[in-house]
């Protein structure tokens, strides 16, 4: 919280307390808000914009360790909805699992409204027990899920028949290990497709994705795939060449 509001230059006053002395919450001071919210009033998104106005601010470490701001247009959103190589259909339910700060949900999100699907929240207990996600997918009929690898892995070594007959599960947000991976396609119930994705936040969360296959695994290289779309993928040295 602390590197968003010095991120953001507000002018917020910040007072913090290790607990309120009395019992009682602390008191917020919101004259400088409010004074904030006058002074940027004319910046607010009005009807109209163009396609490369921002939709998005999200805050990201990527991989520096230190979280920055990425803006994120409305025509990248409407890029990966309609490029993304997956077929997403309206009789589609799209699990919702990811923090709606962390870029993999607006794939959740904007991919399944702008598809006509259906957005089935995962509360994120259950996300943390393989067998309640396993039994959760099945009875919300979930038909795609997007994961982070470390959830991926999780689940895979609790439950790896938990993606039984889905028609597709996309890992993203860091290198997959293809024994995990390897796991979910030989488990009593596969998905019908299982995707490795990669991107960073300011192409909204995927710029690549690759369809992982036995053949894949059993070579113990996956590969972060190709780019779809209108994305171009240029590999640069550090003399940017």
């Amino acid at each position: 919280m602390s590197a968003l509001v010095t991120d953001s230059q507000n002018g917020v006053e910040t007072r913090l307390f290790d607990a309120p002395t009395d019992g009682s919450a602390a008191s917020i001071v919101v004259a400088p808000i409010i004074a904030t919210v006058a002074a940027v009033q004319s910046l607010f998104l009005k009807a109209g914009k163009s396609e490369s106005h921002r939709s998005h601010l999200l805050h990201t470490s990527g991989s520096t360790g230190k979280p920055k701001a990425v803006q994120i247009s409305s025509k990248s959103v409407i890029h990966l909805a309609s490029s993304i190589p997956l077929d997403i259909k309206p009789e589609d339910c799209i699990g919702q699992l990811n923090n709606p700060g962390f870029d993999l949900s607006l794939f959740e999100i904007w991919v399944t409204l702008l598809s006509g699907g259906t957005i089935v929240h995962i509360p994120n207990p259950i996300t943390k027990e393989p067998k309640l996600f396993a039994t959760f997918i099945k009875d919300k009929a979930i038909s795609v899920v997007i994961l982070p690898f470390a959830l991926l892995n999780i689940v895979s070594l609790g439950a790896a028949y938990a993606f039984q007959g889905l028609h597709h599960v996309i890992s993203a947000g860091e290198a997959p290990d293809p024994h995990t991976m390897e796991r979910i396609l030989k488990s009593d119930g596969p998905p019908q497709n299982l995707w490795n994705g990669y991107g960073p936040t300011e192409t909204t969360c995927l710029s690549t994705i690759q369809r992982v296959t036995l053949e894949d695994v059993q070579s113990g290289l996956i590969s972060a795939g190709t780019a779809f779309g209108d994305g171009i993928l240029c590999l640069l040295d550090e003399h940017l060449e």
